[in-house]
């Protein structure tokens, strides 16, 4: 798990900035419960919101949990290197209580709720029970923050059927990837669905995007005067 996120990173200074944002999404508007999800597979989704949930955590001793609710192609249990059972399709098929799905790993302050065994009947039936609610309200009292991975918009409805329970939406773009039209649209079905929409995040820049968008071009590291002096003193010696 520690390859995937390193606070000195570029990577973790933009997620720093997002979680920014969130907090004051928190402090105005009490938003408490967000959901990331995409146009389409393959966006990184997974990977932003797994970025989100960790940096969060480690905001002022923050409690936050991750829910894998992509109960047709879960990741967050791999990344996190947990099993996929006791999570949301077992609660809410009503075989496990919540507390009991809620799993501590190498971050303080965040827990993971992994998707759980895959369901036998429709994914939407287990959706569409009475036991959502209950399932968020629940995570309400014991979280600060809960981060929602869901599906992508458009192969499923899935996202759109959160809509009710969750505060916002964070929506990921893979640049160079995701054509203007299927955005478009995805966007447009979540503001049908009534989601609000809190921001996009444009995933994939350093391989699509001009190089005034690559993180290289934003470097910035510290820089020892002293060090610099020694290196000059050191030239001049060798009559370089």
């Amino acid at each position: 798990m520690s390859a995937y996120y390193r606070e000195e990173s570029a990577l973790a200074t933009e997620v720093r900035r997002i979680i920014s944002k969130l907090k004051i999404a928190n402090e105005e508007r009490g938003v408490k419960v967000v959901m990331v999800t995409s146009s389409g597979l393959g966006e990184g989704k997974s990977t932003v919101a797994t970025y989100l949930a960790i940096a969060y955590s480690k905001y002022r001793n923050t409690k936050t949990v991750i829910v894998d609710f992509d109960l047709r192609r879960p990741r967050v249990h791999s990344i996190f290197e947990l099993e996929k059972k006791n999570g949301v399709a077992e609660i809410l098929k009503g075989k496990v209580p919540v507390k009991a799905c809620l799993r501590d790993v190498q971050y303080p302050n965040l827990q993971v709720v992994t998707c759980g065994r895959r369901a036998k009947e429709c994914t939407s039936e287990v959706l569409n029970s009475p036991r959502v609610q209950d399932f968020f309200s629940e995570l309400r009292f014991y979280h600060d923050l809960i981060i929602v991975d869901a599906p992508p918009v458009i192969p499923v409805s899935d996202p759109l059927m959160l809509g009710s329970e969750i505060d916002g939406s964070l929506f990921v773009i893979k640049a160079g990837k995701t054509q203007k039209p299927v955005i478009k649209r995805a966007i447009q079905l979540l503001r049908d669905a009534r989601v609000d929409i809190l921001g996009l995040i444009l995933n994939n820049v350093h391989h699509a995007l001009p190089y005034y968008y690559d993180y290289d071009f934003y470097k910035y590291e510290y820089y020892d005067y002293r060090e610099k002096k020694k290196s000059k003193s050191k030239n001049s010696a060798d009559g370089t």
